[in-house]
């Protein structure tokens, strides 16, 4: 009778000890599985779940197991080959396996649309300036947003911005105020009377009770200037025909 063929089980110490479907002795003796991202297995795969794994085989190939983080992975975001789209003025990203964006420097999503990507330039929009929503406003005056930050361009005729600051725009009316007469800091100072600017000049008002503007001269001196007197007195010195008679008048004035 012929003795019984040897089997890949067999447990003889001189038969074939090994099987070749294990994960260290895989189709041939030594050849060990060894995946990156995965459980390595000789055994036929099993059939796919419902639920992905976050890690999977895009490319087919077992040699470097599976190669994508589909959790993170912009090109095969939640499933291989699902490729997260572009935006405008935008960099597209893919967060626990779903699609967004973010806006690259100075740009905003401001109307919260997808379809046209981050819209607002923060940098120049006066409507929106450094921030969605951030309106530059600037009275009497046109707005500019420069570097993200609201300025004013220009001031509207007869107004000027006397203190400085954007978020008043052009606050003073220099045809009509007298600490800002005609320009930021032109003060209308007159002597014994009331002031008044009228058109961006100094005018008197109404003089205080015992004076009386004997000369005429309205137009009153701007802090800082000679009286209006002595402006007088220069012009007259060498006046002869009326020259005693003014200086007299002009000295009752100043006494």
């Amino acid at each position: 009778m012929r003795p019984p063929t040897p089997t890949a089980t067999a447990t003889s110490t001189a038969g074939c000890e090994a099987r070749t479907s294990t994960d260290t002795n895989c189709g041939a003796c030594g050849t060990v599985c060894n995946l990156a991202n995965a459980t390595p297995s000789a055994r036929p795969a099993p059939a796919p779940s419902a639920a992905a794994p976050v890690v999977q085989n895009c490319d087919g190939n077992a040699s470097n197991g599976c190669e994508r983080n589909t959790a993170s992975d912009v090109n095969n975001c939640g499933l291989c080959g699902s490729r997260c789209p572009s935006r405008t003025n935008a960099t597209a990203i893919c967060t626990a396996g779903g699609c967004g964006y973010t806006c690259t420097a100075g740009w905003a999503d401001c109307d919260g649309s997808a379809s046209n990507g981050c819209e607002v330039n923060t940098q120049t929009s006066t409507s929106s300036c450094g921030a969605c929503g951030r309106v530059c406003a600037t009275p009497n005056g046109s707005p500019v947003c420069s570097s993200g930050t609201c300025a004013i361009s220009s001031c509207n005729s007869g107004y000027a911005n006397c203190d400085g600051q954007v978020a008043n725009g052009c606050e003073s009316n220099t045809q009509t105020n007298v600490n800002h007469c005609g320009a930021c800091g032109r003060v209308c100072a007159l002597a014994n009377a009331s002031q008044s600017c009228s058109s961006g000049s100094c005018r008197i008002g109404t003089c205080n009770t015992g004076f009386a503007n004997c000369n005429g001269t309205y137009v009153g001196r701007l802090r800082g200037q000679p009286p209006v007197e002595q402006q007088q007195l220069r012009h007259l010195r060498g006046a002869a025909p009326h020259r005693s008679a003014a200086l007299r008048g002009l000295r009752r004035l100043s006494d």
